[in-house]
């Protein structure tokens, strides 16, 4: 809780000060970076609300949860247990975190290193929302609950109640598309670029993979993590992007019995 307060601290008294200032590819604008800055509270407000309302099973339930209730493509996770696999992941994970830090070493974005540590921060703070969203309304079991070599002692958190999504492969996929994004607006005709798109697809692929392995997660929290990752990585620098490629554009649209967020993509 305390570093989540911090990291807002950090997004308004960051955003405040750089908002109106452009760059050649980046640009700094309440129109956009106050929406994502309040997108984000809500989403991590909602989630923290949720998580902590959610209880931690008791022996009842742990007996009578059985793995042939799991959809049968699914079931092959509620076999895996490998804590290797989870060190590595975790890994894989900061690996991917940190990634964007290598941006600085270039001149020409250490010149913008405010604009783009704060569309890193918020970022974090989307991808990070979402997810914690998903996991305490989804509230799906992970797959290890359903393996019987599994020590009783570990399934006793209500930790087991958030496999959906992949948090350690979307935050893996968000920073690591995100650094990809960025190398590639400021150096478009780089010979490394294909690579750097390469490693950032592949990072977070096998981060997802390995949270397979270590029996944290199904399949397809895996693929929701990675989706979401490289949405909220590719789509938060693009939304700043001085000459947007696509003319994106987003905001508050009126819906039947409320309000919404409206997005247009004219490709």
């Amino acid at each position: 809780m305390r570093n989540f307060i911090i990291l807002i601290f950090l997004l308004i008294f960051s955003g405040s000060a750089l908002i109106g200032q452009d760059s050649t590819f980046y640009r700094i604008t309440k129109n956009v970076d106050i929406p994502i800055i309040a997108s984000g509270l809500a989403l991590n407000s909602y989630a923290l609300f949720k998580s902590v309302a959610v209880d931690q099973p008791n022996t009842d339930q742990l007996r009578s949860w059985n793995r042939q209730d799991v959809s049968s493509w699914e079931r092959s996770a509620t076999y895996n247990w490998n804590e290797s696999a989870a060190d590595w992941s975790d890994i894989g994970q900061v690996t991917g975190t940190v990634a964007p830090l290598l941006l600085l070493a270039s001149d020409r974005i250490r010149g913008d290193a405010g604009k783009v540590g704060l569309m890193y921060l918020e970022t974090f703070m989307i991808n990070q929302g979402i997810i914690a969203s998903l996991k305490a309304t989804v509230l799906r079991k992970r797959p290890f609950v359903y393996n019987e070599d599994v020590n009783y002692e570990l399934k006793y958190r209500k930790t087991v109640f958030f496999s959906f999504a992949s948090g350690h492969t979307a935050a893996s996929a968000s920073m690591s598309f995100f650094t990809a994004k960025v190398y590639g607006e400021y150096y478009p005709d780089s010979p490394y670029k294909k690579y750097i798109w390469m490693g950032a697809a592949l990072v977070p692929a096998v981060t997802g993979y390995l949270r397979y392995e270590a029996g944290k997660h199904f399949l397809t929290d895996v693929i929701a993590g990675y989706g979401i990752g490289f949405l909220v990585g590719y789509f938060i620098p693009e939304l700043h992007s001085y000459s947007p490629k696509h003319n994106f554009s987003h905001g508050i649209a009126a819906l039947n019995g409320g309000i919404g967020w409206r997005f247009t993509w004219n490709i």
